[in-house]
């Protein structure tokens, strides 16, 4: 057995390590003794200028224009009121009473602000007030000696040239909410995106890219240096294919009613007015809104945020029946000489259905009943042909889906059949309901876009250009033009041929229903509709216009048509008295401006 060695034997060993141990420590303090010591001075200069910051550049939103290239959307220079938390001396809770005292602020104003921030990284500024007048701004940075961390950020403001004109096509932007921030990994907190309208439509393409901002400063705050180290890409700009003189002209003609003006491209769908009544002042989302504010907005009874062009449903009343016509001769148990007999009302399973004209058109074949709106003439169309038939001409002409115009928010609307009706409800379809479905009554309900989008359809025999808003996009120096898309509706062109016959004999000859439309040399085609708002309980009703919503819907010329216009009149009565003056002064002002400037 071997034993184990004395401690004694591992002396020598033991020396060398602490002689070893010794020179180490020795090496150390002098190290230490070089950097405090002799060139203490130097090390000191070295860490004051080496605190490096690296800065958000935010990057131009794009800008637009409309179709003349008149700027209608632009970014003014704003101030921010901000807190850089690196910066702050005091903990947040200490100084956020004198920070509210000092710019007479609630103090639960800027905590909520705090707090929506504070998981972000320390390097990043909160905004804790945006868009501050210019003597607030001169205060804060008089006074940010006193309290360390308050800054002011340049930034850029959104405006709207003419924010009562285009509020429901360009709508506004925001500062990103949270669903918005998780849905798009492009935007993080405090960044602006498009709410509403072009705005968010386009969100992507008017957004630019941030660059960065390199801020070389010592420990007191003194700066060395403060250099873009990465440019920002501004946004890319839209040209719309609107036309601000034209919009003007028909939100003046609509004047104090509410409803709706389209005017059309017939070849390319590019609108070239888009009027939603009432409107609101769009610049008001550009600042900060309170909650009172916002309430007062939205709970006007005449709803000005609603966007009636692509939003509102409606019953088309007799615009409608374009589409029952062309159901009954594709169904071919109408042609156009079927002729029926109207003596003002109808009787069908014992309920009477009245004429819009009380003693009764007479002898009436499809033509004549297009030009003097006819009902008795389509209930005995509908009689005939049957529901089915109505709605599947109504959704080949676009009815029942969006359109696919390029705004976020579009309502499909609704086209009643008895399978729907037993689906949803699970009653059984009477044959009543087909013959006010016929005249554009009933459950069916419309936009007036896709009135414009039936419209281009009839005009062209079948071949129309989906609407839309965007004529060119722009980016640096490159551009692109949006192209035309052409849907197509399988139908005989005759079948097209009487109905616009019958259109036009309705704004250009006697009795027809739209004859306030008409203007000399133009051949303007047309159809007016009068849709009750409630079941008439008697004659006292129907003389009511608030019960009644006005339309008009057509196009001109008859041949080679140019343009599309739709008018809606809300609670105004007869379309013929009330809709079709409008769509005359906005046809006239668009064919007198296209005598004196080509169209791009």
């Amino acid at each position: 057995m071997r034993l184990a060695k004395s401690p004694l034997a591992f002396r020598k060993q033991l020396q060398w390590l602490q002689l070893g141990l010794l020179c180490l420590f020795v090496a150390v303090g002098l190290a230490y003794y070089r950097v405090q010591i002799l060139n203490h001075d130097h090390y000191e200069a070295l860490g004051e200028k080496s605190r490096i910051k690296k800065r958000v550049v935010k990057a131009s939103r794009g800008l637009i224009y409309d179709r003349h290239e008149r700027l209608i959307t632009r970014n003014l220079p704003a101030y921010d009121l901000v807190l850089m938390r690196d910066e702050m001396k005091d903990r947040w809770d200490d100084l956020k009473p004198k920070v509210s005292a000092f710019l007479n602020v609630p103090e639960d104003e800027l905590h909520a602000d705090y707090q929506r921030f504070r998981a972000t990284l320390m390097s990043l500024p909160i905004t804790i007030d945006k868009d501050i007048r210019f003597p607030s701004v001169v205060r804060v940075l008089r006074n940010r000696t006193q309290y360390p961390g308050l800054n002011v950020n340049t930034s850029s403001r959104r405006d709207y040239v003419y924010p009562d004109l285009f509020s429901h096509v360009l709508g506004y932007v925001g500062e990103a909410t949270e669903s918005e921030i998780e849905r798009d990994p492009r935007v993080g907190l405090g960044d602006i995106v498009g709410k509403r309208g072009l705005e968010k439509s386009y969100d992507a393409f008017l957004t630019g890219v941030d660059g960065t901002r390199t801020v070389q400063m010592n420990s007191r705050g003194f700066f060395f240096s403060d250099n873009v180290t990465l440019d920002p890409i501004p946004g890319g700009n839209i040209i719309v294919t609107l036309d601000f003189e034209l919009q003007k002209i028909a939100a003046e003609a609509l004047g104090s009613f509410n409803g709706a003006v389209l005017l059309m491209d017939a070849q390319s769908g590019e609108l070239l007015v888009f009027v939603s009544a009432p409107s609101f002042d769009i610049n008001r989302f550009t600042r900060r809104m309170s909650d009172e504010e916002w309430q007062a907005l939205v709970n006007q009874p005449n709803q000005p945020l609603f966007n009636r062009p692509i939003q509102g449903l409606y019953a088309p009343g007799s615009i409608f029946k374009v589409a029952t016509a062309l159901a009954a001769l594709e169904s071919q148990m109408v042609t156009p000489e079927t002729t029926f007999f109207c003596t003002g009302a109808f009787e069908y399973y014992g309920r009477v259905f009245k004429c819009n004209a009380g003693r009764g058109h007479g002898e009436l074949d499809l033509r004549g009943a297009v030009q003097k709106s006819c009902n008795v003439y389509f209930y005995q169309v509908a009689d005939r042909i049957g529901a089915n038939q109505i709605a599947s001409m109504a959704q080949r002409l676009g009815f029942g889906k969006p359109t696919g115009v390029d705004l976020i928010g579009e309502k499909k609307g609704l086209v009643p059949t008895p399978k729907w009706k037993k689906e949803r409800f699970n009653k059984i379809w009477y044959p009543g309901e087909t013959l006010s479905v016929s005249i554009g009554q009933g459950d069916l309900q419309v936009t007036p876009i896709q009135l414009v989008n039936m419209m281009a359809i009839v005009a062209n025999m079948g071949h129309g250009p989906v609407p839309r808003l965007v004529h060119k996009l722009e980016r640096g120096s490159e551009s692109r033009y949006v192209q035309t898309q052409i849907q197509h509706v399988d139908l005989p062109e005759s079948y097209f041929r009487v109905v616009r016959d019958g259109m036009w004999a309705a704004v250009n000859l006697d009795q027809g229903t739209g004859s306030s439309a008409a203007i000399k040399g133009r051949d303007v085609c047309g159809k007016t509709g009068t849709a009750q708002l409630i079941t008439f309980r008697n004659d006292s009703d129907r003389k009511d216009t608030r019960l009644m919503n006005a339309w008009f819907a057509g196009f001109a010329p008859k041949n080679n048509p140019e343009v599309v216009v739709v008018v809606l009149v809300e609670h105004a009565g007869g379309g013929g008295v009330n809709a079709a003056p409008i769509a005359r002064e906005i046809l006239e002002a668009y064919f007198s401006s296209h005598d004196r400037i080509d169209p791009i």
